[in-house]
């Protein structure tokens, strides 16, 4: 909050705004239910907003539950009080069913005469110098925050005048949804990304890419090998034509001539969590292939227990081959930088004979839709697709010469640079839509988002009633509230008691 206010401005705290500030029910998760009263925790107010009834969980109370102080009503303000989220606040801005909130929730009721939106705004507002809100400064606590009842109601507030307050939230609102209507078009973007490069991989595969080049090129085209496949589980006459020159073929008659030229990771004993080091030489396991790129995620073992392990070893220009989880298959080229490694378990080394197919192409096929939608009628699994080395080296290659391979390779990396470059130009503007936000809501509690009441009222040449006048008005209307309440029973009971012992 800025330490000079706006002219026409008050500062206050939100206790100060409040009739009743209390925290929720402990010990309701046995009441918990398919129907009954809505009851509010701290993942329901995560986005600054409260979800809808119906993601809302229920309980069943019976007549005497200990919390049933914490009814909410329309207007009041729920905040995060411990927790990762802590901090949160929602403003309840339409009728609820008999809804109540949980320990880790404080219920903020609302004196009348000013905007409970206004107020619930302010509190997610950054802080000066300072990306966190107020609550979420006051916070307290290693590894779990907490804000007690006294941080809540002494939570700084800059209330304007009551006019002022209602176009601040109306400006708010319309520049929130111009953003959140930017943030809607953004979040589109990768699943269309997704798509274009799952159509890019099919037609690097079946020809359509290169198809222009086959037909300009004036070079002598040689098969990359004779046709035929090698595995009884498809049949070659299943398969789609190809184009002229290529073949089908199978990621196991691709290998190279040496020894063990596609092999899986050691299973069982041989390598186990405890074997992992700090450093030493690398180990390549499923959450390092993504679709055609190396996540960089590191695991290592000593050079000791990497040299019982050699047959599983595995080098740069390599392509590793997940063969558990969703997608399957999905691969990847291992880069320059990993150095000495191996596969894990439920992992597969292959290298492509350089002479018949590029590993790049390779990988291609493994990754796309066709291929994994051809290979999901034979796999097998409960709960998690997984596919064995005999099934990998089955997997059928639609193969193209060499030199149309490197063209192929040469035009899908291309495209596939510019997709990375709208991904990240894409998540730098989602980071700045929501630093706009928080931009917008620090302007907003300057005074800088629309004219002051003060300004307005200079230039209509009339009288309005400052903050400060607003504040005491509330002051008063409480104090007499206080005065003029009625005894509770027993007080009452207590007295009638007194005075008949008197009489």
């Amino acid at each position: 909050m800025s330490e000079t206010l706006p002219e026409g401005w008050a500062s206050t705290t939100l206790g100060c705004l409040s009739t009743y500030v209390t925290s929720g029910s402990r010990d309701w998760s046995q009441f918990y239910s398919n129907h009954g009263a809505l009851f509010i925790r701290t993942q329901d107010i995560n986005q600054n907003r409260l979800a809808s009834a119906d993601e809302i969980a229920c309980v069943a109370l019976p007549k005497q539950a200990e919390g049933k102080r914490t009814l909410v009503t329309q207007g009041d303000l729920l905040i995060t009080i411990t927790g990762a989220n802590v901090g949160k606040c929602a403003h309840v801005d339409i009728p609820l069913p008999e809804a109540y909130v949980s320990q880790s929730v404080a219920l903020v009721r609302l004196a009348k005469g000013f905007s409970g939106r206004f107020i619930q705004r302010q509190l997610i507002s950054p802080g000066s110098d300072d990306e966190h809100t107020p609550l979420q400064q006051s916070a307290y606590g290693v590894g779990r925050p907490v804000l007690n009842l006294d941080n809540v109601r002494d939570a700084p507030i800059a209330l304007a005048p009551f006019s002022e307050q209602e176009r601040i939230v109306a400006k708010i609102d319309k520049l929130f949804s111009q953003v959140d209507s930017a943030r809607e078009h953004l979040s589109r973007i990768p699943t269309i990304l997704k798509r274009f490069r799952q159509a890019l991989l099919s037609a690097a595969c079946s020809g359509r890419l290169t198809e222009d080049w086959r037909s300009s090129t004036s070079q002598q085209i040689v098969p990359a090998m004779k046709s035929g496949m090698v595995s009884s589980l498809f049949d070659e006459s299943d398969l789609p034509e190809l184009p002229e020159k290529w073949v089908w073929t199978t990621i196991g008659a691709l290998g190279a001539a040496e020894k063990n030229s596609i092999t899986d990771g050691p299973f069982g004993s041989n390598l186990k969590t405890e074997h992992y080091t700090t450093s030493g030489p690398r180990v390549i396991r499923l959450q390092n292939i993504g679709d055609y790129r190396f996540v960089d995620v590191e695991a290592h073992v000593s050079e000791q227990h990497f040299d019982t392990l050699l047959k599983h070893q595995i080098r740069a220009g390599d392509v590793a081959i997940a063969c558990l989880g969703d997608p399957v298959p999905r691969a990847c080229l291992i880069p320059e930088s990993v150095g000495p490694a191996i596969v894990k378990a439920d992992c597969v080394r292959f290298k492509p004979n350089p002479d018949v197919a590029l590993g790049n192409y390779v990988c291609y096929v493994l990754n796309d839709s066709t291929t994994r939608a051809r290979m999901s009628e034979i796999v097998h699994g409960v709960g998690r697709a997984r596919l064995n080395l005999q099934q990998i080296k089955s997997i059928p290659v639609p193969l193209p010469p060499m030199a149309e391979q490197l063209e192929a390779v040469n035009r899908v990396e291309s495209m596939l640079h510019l997709a990375g470059g709208v991904e990240r130009r894409v998540g730098l503007a989602a980071e700045q839509s929501e630093r706009l936000a928080q931009s917008i809501l620090a302007k907003a509690f300057r005074g800088e988002l629309v004219p002051t009441e003060a300004e307005l009222a200079r230039r209509e040449g009339r009288e309005y009633e400052p903050a400060s006048v607003l504040l005491e008005r509330i002051k008063k209307e409480r104090e007499h509230q206080t005065s003029v309440r009625p005894e509770h029973k027993k007080t009452q009971r207590r007295k009638a008691k007194l005075a008949a012992t008197k009489g």
